[in-house]
């Protein structure tokens, strides 16, 4: 291979997916800049050198030739995969309406709350996801090493032991039997599981669709995604971007795929002539309250301030729910978890008591 192509593959950018924190502080940067006047290129000229993350680096630099020869800022944009479409098509409108600094901001403060959002929610899972594997990994290694030696014990007093113990008896030996093949098993169907999420749309949607309708924990959720489609909307359209266009960007940008066919089959309704409140309502997902003050500002004709009011509610039921999803999630783990180990306890405790018993007679 020739050096210059081996200098080319080093030299090529390591792409690293752009988080929305990072994009907040770039936006609202680039809004800073261009509210003091200064020029869509010669902002993009300033900022595209001073981001730690290669991937913005990188098409900052290329996005500035190109407005050099004559792209507009949005048609720039769309060439990189790391902004997304509703933030190309809200450039875009910004450029068209002249007001491109404020839908920058807006856009800023859009993403930096998602990205609280996304940070609260990895928060309220962490400490449960921790406790859980703890104590799977826990009640493997009492299994595997502990039980065994009661096991022996129990054999060697030749008495009848409870329904629990025989049962915990017969798991322990299962999973010494099977100890290799339980851990590939556990491995790939995490992997599976992973990957199906990725690649098989049709498994995604059907975890997506177990994720809104899971008794307590979905109700939750849905505040969730209620809350992000309002500040959506809520910017698009006081932007100027046409309302459906918007639903169609929103609904494109959802990761919840159940979401976004119910939202594309509003879509659909509406474009019919069904009112946006009825749409909505036939979706069966979004809070009844959220489409009826769709429905007040479609027929009062302030549908932008409607939804700049829904906005702000559901950015405080999003982090009402969060909080909710904490204190769902801890005690259930905790709760589980002592029973499996109350039932170990007892299945240990009850056969020795009677050992001991037998043993003072």
């Amino acid at each position: 291979m020739e050096i210059s192509k081996i200098k080319e593959i080093l030299n090529k950018p390591i792409y690293f997916s752009l988080n929305k924190r990072h994009l907040s502080i770039f936006l609202k940067q680039f809004a800073v800049l261009l509210t003091s006047g200064i020029t869509p290129d010669q902002a993009i000229y300033i900022l595209k050198d001073q981001r730690e993350i290669k991937s913005l680096n990188y098409s900052l630099n290329i996005i500035y030739n190109d407005l050099n020869n004559g792209d507009y800022l949005s048609l720039a944009f769309s060439k990189h995969k790391i902004f997304d479409d509703f933030l190309i098509t809200m450039i875009k409108t910004g450029e068209e309406s002249g007001k491109l600094s404020t839908v920058c901001d807006k856009l800023a403060e859009y993403y930096e709350k998602e990205d609280e959002i996304s940070k609260k929610i990895r928060g309220a899972l962490t400490y449960p996801l921790i406790l859980f594997i703890t104590s799977i990994i826990v009640l493997f290694f009492v299994f595997k090493y502990v039980m065994p030696t009661f096991t022996a014990l129990f054999e060697s007093s030749n008495m009848a032991l409870p329904f629990l113990t025989k049962l915990l008896i017969k798991i322990s030996e299962f999973i010494n039997k099977n100890f290799i093949i339980i851990i590939i098993v556990a491995v790939l169907t995490i992997i599976l599981f992973i990957v199906g999420l990725r690649k098989n749309k049709a498994f995604k949607k059907r975890i997506d669709y177990i994720k809104i309708k899971f008794p307590i924990i979905g109700k939750n959720y849905i505040k969730i995604l209620t809350g992000r489609i309002a500040r959506a909307l809520s910017i698009s359209y006081l932007s100027g971007v046409d309302f459906i266009e918007s639903l169609e960007i929103i609904s494109l940008g959802t990761d919840n795929l159940y979401l976004q066919e119910k939202l594309e089959n509003a879509i659909y309704e509406i474009k019919q002539g069904t009112s946006i409140n009825e749409a909505f309502n036939n979706t069966n997902i979004l809070p009844q309250l959220f489409n009826s003050m769709i429905e007040v500002g479609e027929e009062t004709g302030q549908l932008g301030e409607i939804l700049e009011i829904i906005s702000k509610y559901y950015k405080n039921e999003s982090d009402y729910a969060i909080d909710s999803l904490l204190r769902i999630f801890e005690p259930i783990v905790i709760i589980v978890m002592a029973l499996f180990v109350g039932a170990i306890v007892i299945s240990i405790a009850v056969p020795m008591f009677d050992i001991i018993n037998n043993y003072n007679y």
